[in-house]
């Protein structure tokens, strides 16, 4: 579970530990990693960074030695990094989203003003996850796109803004995203859109 520390991913993590499932948090920060574990009662955690390909090869080798192997993975690290107009944009702050984001919301489908660069790469990371599934279909993988709306998270602050509070929760996310992985193996849900009723809608 990358993003685990906080937000929607710890609060998945703790609703799947709950559940009896072996989960190990992943983050770039140790400190908070530690924290989670030690209150929601997971597997283990996994300092990493999602930008880094490095990193990815040892977590791999980590669960592969570890657990035998690997039923579910959860991608939900990510953030906005500076909510901006494109045009004020800095060409490494493009890059840094672009590079962090591989993982949805409902930005991968509407537009917010300010929010150019990050929907561009949540809808690539749509795409991304729609292209895996084909190619590893004949493998029997699945591959399902959660795409949760704004949430009483810490993203907007740590993008520039302030905390929003909205009726989406962590704790609600978590309760829908871990259910196609609960339906039958013959069964994928493609996109799972998750939204609370307090959500204003861009028209495009």
């Amino acid at each position: 579970m990358t993003g685990g520390s906080q937000g929607y991913g710890r609060a998945i993590a703790e609703k799947l530990t709950r559940e009896g499932t072996w989960v190990i948090v992943a983050a770039r920060n140790r400190g908070p990693l530690e924290a989670a574990k030690e209150e929601i009662g997971c597997d283990g955690v996994l300092p990493m960074d999602v930008t880094s390909a490095a990193d990815w090869e040892r977590a791999a080798a980590h669960v592969a030695a570890r657990y035998g192997g690997l039923d579910l993975q959860l991608n939900n690290a990510g953030g906005a990094v500076r909510v901006l107009e494109t045009v004020r944009q800095e060409a490494s702050d493009i890059v840094a989203i672009v590079a962090l984001n591989l993982n949805s919301s409902v930005y991968a489908k509407h537009a917010w003003p300010g929010w150019s660069v990050y929907a561009a790469a949540k809808a690539g990371a749509l795409a991304f996850s729609k292209g895996l599934y084909v190619e590893l279909q004949p493998y029997n993988a699945r591959f399902t796109c959660p795409i949760p709306a704004a949430g009483s998270t810490d993203l907007m602050k740590h993008a520039g803004g302030t905390k929003g509070v909205w009726k989406l929760r962590p704790e609600d996310v978590a309760e829908a995203a871990p259910s196609a992985y609960r339906l039958p193996q013959h069964v994928v849900v493609e996109e799972l859109p998750v939204w609370g009723i307090d959500q204003e809608v861009e028209p495009l």
